[in-house]
């Protein structure tokens, strides 16, 4: 049975995502959301080939091991469904994660993920278009 890990509150009434259960590494440590393969920060911890990164209940963001690899606009539900570095939006799907106001969705706008902590003092959210950035 999958018991949801985090709801992030998104706006302005979107529905949360939820993480899978957990499948975590014994000592967890915190990764890169935007780049879990490839950290731009040498002090987060890179993911293995077959995990993201994802944030959990404790408000953590930790790598879990993949169940799926859905891409950008596919259905999910849970965090361990979507691709490494994208983020499953309950009713919306699979997202990519983007910076505010960075202009990193290819000219979509990019929505703010409450609950999500900041990285590298970097305000995270995701694409809102399912367009492939």
């Amino acid at each position: 049975m999958r018991v949801p890990l985090l709801v992030v509150i998104l706006l302005p009434v979107l529905a949360g995502c939820r993480a899978a259960p957990p499948k975590l590494r014994p000592h967890p440590s915190e990764c890169s959301l935007l780049s879990p393969h490839a950290p731009p920060d040498p002090s987060l911890a890179t993911c293995l080939s077959f995990e993201s990164c994802v944030v959990a209940e404790t408000g953590h963001v930790r790598c879990v091991e993949l169940s799926e690899t859905h891409a950008v606009g596919e259905p999910c539900v849970y965090e361990d469904e979507c691709a490494a570095g994208l983020v499953c939006v309950e009713s919306i799907g699979c997202r990519q994660w983007c910076v505010v106001g960075s202009g990193t969705c290819g000219g979509g706008s990019c929505v703010r993920a409450y609950g999500v902590p900041e990285q590298a003092g970097l305000t995270l959210g995701f694409c809102a278009s399912a367009a492939p950035e």
